[in-house]
């Protein structure tokens, strides 16, 4: 029985790394996916497939208070590994949410030019997506496109926007629904939909 619960979990984990690349790589666009594993509020079980997917004992992880309790850190520990930090900037992977305030991204690890894959990547749990906030283009994306997330400011994007100014430095951003993911990597340039 065990080693069908594994093989089902590697399925799953293997499929959501394809998400992740095709996310990536097509920044805006959102993709369905639905979690088998089980959700540990107030973590969406898309955020932990997402972290049993790519995290491992060598990926430092910061998390945002909201995250950061009793029930949570010991699931991520025994399934990933990741030693949990208390500083941003020591982080290859944090965990916010758009419902609470968030630290700007130059707080997290920019990267170096030798080296700009040292950067953390930033994964934002969301309520849900819309079109409303702003245009992407750049790589990826044949003409521009409208994305935007619930519960994020005009203040988040103007910090994407620095964010983006930084490339090949700067972090690379997931957003996770309940049901879905998208991407907005470092390398995508992003218009105020008021200015586009």
């Amino acid at each position: 029985m065990a080693e069908i619960a594994y093989s089902a979990a590697a399925v799953q984990s293997s499929r959501l790394f394809r998400v992740l690349l095709d996310a990536m790589a097509k920044p805006g666009h959102v993709f369905e996916f639905a979690s088998k594993i089980h959700a540990i509020e107030p973590a969406f079980a898309t955020t932990l497939a997402i972290a049993q997917t790519l995290f491992d004992f060598q990926t430092p992880l910061w998390l945002a208070p909201e995250f950061n309790t009793d029930a949570i850190k010991p699931h991520l520990k025994f399934h990933t590994g990741a030693p949990i930090v208390e500083g941003l900037s020591g982080a290859s992977f944090a965990i916010l949410s758009a419902k609470t305030q968030l630290p700007l991204l130059r707080q997290f690890e920019q990267g170096t030019h030798e080296y700009p894959d040292r950067s953390t990547t930033v994964i934002i749990q969301v309520d849900n997506f819309d079109k409303d906030a702003v245009m992407l283009s750049g790589p990826g994306l044949k003409q521009p496109v409208g994305f935007g997330v619930q519960g994020l400011s005009e203040q988040f994007w103007l910090d994407m926007m620095v964010n983006h100014h930084s490339y090949p430095l700067g972090v690379d951003v997931i957003f996770a629904s309940s049901h879905a993911i998208a991407c907005c990597p470092r390398s995508t340039c992003i218009t105020l939909k008021e200015s586009a």
